[in-house]
């Protein structure tokens, strides 16, 4: 092999090891998972001083632990785990190839914007990886071509649907009355009620995105990897909204990954 291929396989090596890490990095930082690894760090650290130090029964100890890791990560990151798996396997919403991104997107904002004029509490979901079929048992079926209409009228008191979330899949409102998992984060804003939790939780668990009107603030958030974007106006909403379901080449670029702000951050 040439020296000049050797040098750049080992750039590409390093760069690599460099992108895993920060992606790490950045999925596990103010999360349960983080804590987690802090502590492993921790116990490798005490395996090396123990080795070192010549702490015959502590090494012993940590030895039976670093034997079982493997095992034990898979135990304590395995939701994370089958999430990463099911986003790798899952085929990706092209919203901007079919069309529905153009119809879709006005309608939503235009119904976020009166909602929160309203301080009308809604939850609104919009698919975006893997579909959400499976989760939605017990949601009412509404296969209806989006609308703000539609959309306000769901969230009104006088709608037995009304506590629940709407899932938008495409074009079409899919189902409304659909329960979400509650995000047990202990440590998201005191502000933050359960529709945010709500919404927090499944966007930990899916690729998916959800919009959030607060009843008490009049607000609109937006919840996107488990991160909340909040004092959205319908400017922010939008070009939001017009990024995160795009293609997948824009969606994914590496600095919106990167730079997408924390929970509880809000819009400029």
């Amino acid at each position: 092999m040439e020296p000049w291929m050797k040098t750049g396989l080992a750039i590409l090596d390093i760069a690599l090891v460099y992108y895993i890490f920060l992606r790490l990095l950045r999925l596990v930082r103010g999360t349960r998972a983080g804590a987690v690894l802090v502590g492993i760090l921790i116990v490798l650290a005490a395996w090396l001083v123990a080795r070192q130090l010549g702490l015959v029964a502590m090494g012993n100890l940590l030895d039976r632990f670093i034997d079982s890791l493997v095992i034990i990560l898979v135990v304590v990151f395995q939701a994370d785990i089958r999430r990463a798996l099911a986003r790798v396997g899952g085929a990706p919403r092209r919203w901007g190839r079919d069309g529905a991104k153009a119809i879709v997107i006005p309608e939503v904002v235009a119904a976020a914007v009166r909602l929160a004029e309203q301080k009308t509490g809604a939850l609104i979901v919009l698919e975006r990886g893997a579909e959400l079929t499976d989760r939605l048992e017990g949601a009412a079926p509404i296969d209806a071509l989006v609308s703000r209409s539609m959309l306000i009228s769901l969230f009104q008191e006088s709608s037995p649907l009304h506590d629940g979330a709407v899932v938008i899949r495409g074009d079409r409102i899919l189902v409304a009355g659909y329960y979400m998992p509650l995000a047990m984060d202990t440590q998201l804003p005191s502000d933050m009620g359960t529709r945010h939790r709500a919404a927090i939780g499944l966007t930990e668990d899916v690729d998916a995105i959800v919009l959030v009107i607060s009843e008490e603030r009049g607000e609109i958030s937006l919840a996107i990897g488990g991160q909340m974007l909040r004092g959205l106006d319908s400017e922010a909403l939008e070009a939001l909204l017009r990024t995160e379901l795009g293609g997948d080449s824009e969606r994914r670029a590496w600095w919106r990954l990167w730079f997408r702000p924390k929970v509880g951050s809000r819009a400029s």
